[in-house]
């Protein structure tokens, strides 16, 4: 079974609907020790919104300390995959940094109008798979094309971590990424159709 973290900062609804469309089963819970159970096998960590009050939400509800000790697969979608780095750029309004779980050397950037005309990166756009042989991109042709929203894209400190990168204008940045047993698309693979639940499907089983 999947079980879904719930902090008030996931696409919650989009998730369920694709895996009740793929005969998963699945919970959703506000409580980490609800996931620390056998029949919990794997964790979807969802996530839209702003980091530091994501971060403030998985820390009331101890997720933080769940999600730095779980030996079990996690899948970090949009913000889900932000929070897994060491800190964001998207911080208070005086600027300052957000620390993030740290689960990934690197940190998260925004987008600098001299990169790109046009924040948030909305949209259809197409990845391109730097690990050929990871298996959450099995079945799944390089340039593929995934729903994208976001204004902040993860910047991994070792290259050896990153599993997709994507064009957006004339900047390229990071939107998949694996260490360990922790792995995240900035991308959305609930809202990409068919090869986004090919996504799904791969880390499900």
């Amino acid at each position: 079974m999947i079980g879904i973290i719930n902090y008030n900062a996931g696409n919650l609804q989009s998730v369920c609907n694709t895996l009740d469309q793929m005969e998963v089963k699945y919970m959703v819970s506000e409580n980490p020790k609800d996931f620390e159970t056998q029949e919990i096998t794997k964790i979807i960590f969802p996530g839209v919104g702003h980091a530091k009050s994501c971060m403030e939400e998985l820390k009331k509800r101890k997720f933080d300390i769940f999600l730095k000790n779980t030996q079990k697969p996690v899948l970090g979608i949009c913000v889900g995959m932000q929070l897994l780095f060491e800190y964001s750029e998207e911080g208070d309004e005086a600027g300052e940094k957000t620390q993030c779980l740290g689960l990934i050397k690197g940190s998260v950037k925004k987008f600098k109008k001299s990169d790109v005309k046009i924040v948030p990166h909305m949209g259809w756009n197409e990845v391109s798979k730097i690990s050929y042989t990871h298996w959450i991109f099995e079945g799944i042709k390089d340039y593929s094309d995934f729903y994208f929203v976001h204004s902040y894209y993860c910047f991994p400190e070792n290259r050896v971590d990153i599993l997709g990168m994507t064009d957006y204008e004339q900047f390229s940045f990071c939107c998949a990424v694996q260490h360990k047993n922790y792995i995240g698309v900035q991308f959305h693979p609930e809202k990409s159709g068919n090869i986004g639940k090919k996504i799904l499907e791969n880390f499900v089983k």
